[in-house]
């Protein structure tokens, strides 16, 4: 199990205690190395398909050209949700992707792009997420 915490310092006394319970059990927290008020949300992106309840949150960091992609699934079960295939994420930008790669295997995330007048729609192949996957799209 995997926690992303992108600003740790802010939690409140209960919250740590939760957090220390958690990798005390065994569980793996991630934290940006950036403050969060340095990263601004993502509005180019959207989830494209998906089977299953899918949730994206995104935060673009400009000065490191880079965007966190964080997908969870299912929200009401929060123990062994039915897996969620086939997710594609589509990404709306006029800048070309460099790479993008699963922040915890270090995997590639393979995209597609296509042009058009309005500019660059890029697809990127997800595939299937259990509980969660962190995804890093480093652009140009």
């Amino acid at each position: 199990k995997v926690l992303y915490l992108p600003n740790p310092g802010e939690l409140t006394e209960g919250q740590t205690a939760a957090v220390t319970q958690f990798t005390n059990g065994g569980g793996r927290v991630i934290t940006a190395n950036t403050n969060i008020d340095t990263l601004k949300a993502s509005a180019p992106l959207s989830l494209q398909s998906y089977d299953g309840k899918v949730h994206l949150v995104s935060y673009d960091d400009p000065s490191k050209r880079r965007i966190l992609l964080t997908l969870n699934n299912d929200f009401s079960t929060l123990s062994n949700p039915p897996q969620a295939t086939n997710v594609t994420v589509k990404v709306n930008m006029n800048k070309n992707i460099l790479k993008a790669y699963d922040l915890l295997s270090g995997e590639a995330v393979n995209f597609t792009v296509t042009t058009s007048a309005g500019g660059n729609t890029q697809l990127l192949d997800i595939g299937s997420i259990d509980l969660a996957k962190f995804i890093v799209v480093e652009y140009e």
